[in-house]
């Protein structure tokens, strides 16, 4: 498991189990992750994989999943690789088991991950998806 938080000024710390030199490493204290776009305000943190969502309404994630980060055909990652494929400015980000759902400014919900995303459809998806309210 991995755990990431957001500091007051916008930087981020993680542990546990992280991706150094593309290889997962035990980290038993906080270390300060690298190569945000801009300032974090908020982390989640779930499994293997982290999201940040920066002061912009970018979402960043990164992890030993493939399937969190939002850009298809992306491997896994030890640091952020720029925001998902088609995901507008956001407010809210949560985690659960490899899967990622963001609410937009708008207060649309967006989906991406493992499957049962709340889409209607049993199939994982690489990019946000909308949820079907």
């Amino acid at each position: 498991m991995s755990m990431c938080a957001a500091k007051a000024h916008g930087t981020v710390w993680c542990w546990g189990l992280r991706l150094v030199e593309g290889k997962p490493v035990v980290v038993r204290t906080p270390e300060r992750a690298e190569g945000f776009l801009g300032p974090v305000v908020a982390v989640a943190s779930s499994g293997y994989s982290s999201c940040a969502l920066e002061a912009s309404g970018t979402v960043e994630c990164w992890g030993l999943s493939k399937v969190v980060t939002g850009i298809p055909g992306l491997l896994p990652a030890s640091v952020p690789r720029g925001a998902p494929v088609g995901l507008p400015p956001t407010q809210a980000l949560a985690m659960w088991d490899e899967r990622v759902c963001a609410i937009d400014t708008t207060f649309v919900a967006r989906c991406w991950g493992a499957p049962l995303l709340g889409d209607g459809s049993s199939s994982a998806r690489e990019v946000p998806t909308l949820v079907a309210w």
